[in-house]
């Protein structure tokens, strides 16, 4: 089980080897609140570090939490190691999909626990209850397979 300080140690190799989201990828970054405001994306899913380095967009979200157009739930992780970083997750969601963002919570609880490994079908469960198409989510498995068998091993 790798911590937040191995991804992010991960995530700096990935810059460093110039490896970049191909097309298909992330198509939802950056218009979470759009997509859901039209009703085609039921959840978003954020995370950063404590302290925020402000990553969530709580602005943006606040104006419909405060109208209940949509929900909003946030759960922090202590530190696994001694040299990790706590973070925090912040969940969005249409008041119709309440039970698929406590699902969300639960898989991010159980994997940060150690009790559900990061696998390709946890991968494929999260990208549907996001939203993500079976292209999408495929288009990523490759991806991630890819990265973690040629870059990251």
């Amino acid at each position: 089980m790798s911590s937040f300080r191995e991804n992010l140690e991960a995530i700096e190799r990935l810059n460093r080897h110039r490896v970049e989201l191909p097309l298909g990828i992330g198509p939802h970054d950056g218009k979470e609140l759009n997509l859901m405001l039209a009703g085609r994306k039921p959840l978003a899913m954020f995370y950063d570090t404590l302290p925020e380095i402000g990553v969530i967009p709580r602005h943006e979200f606040e104006p419909h939490v405060a109208t209940g157009r949509i929900v909003s739930r946030e759960m922090t992780f202590p530190p696994k190691l001694h040299d990790d970083i706590p973070v925090r997750f912040a969940f969005y969601a249409q008041p119709w999909t309440i039970e698929g963002m406590a699902e969300l919570q639960e898989i991010h609880r159980r994997i940060h626990e150690g009790s559900l490994p990061d696998s390709d079908n946890v991968d494929v469960r999260v990208g549907r209850l996001l939203g993500y198409t079976e292209q999408e989510i495929d288009a990523y498995l490759r991806w991630k397979n890819y990265v973690l068998r040629y870059i990251l091993r």
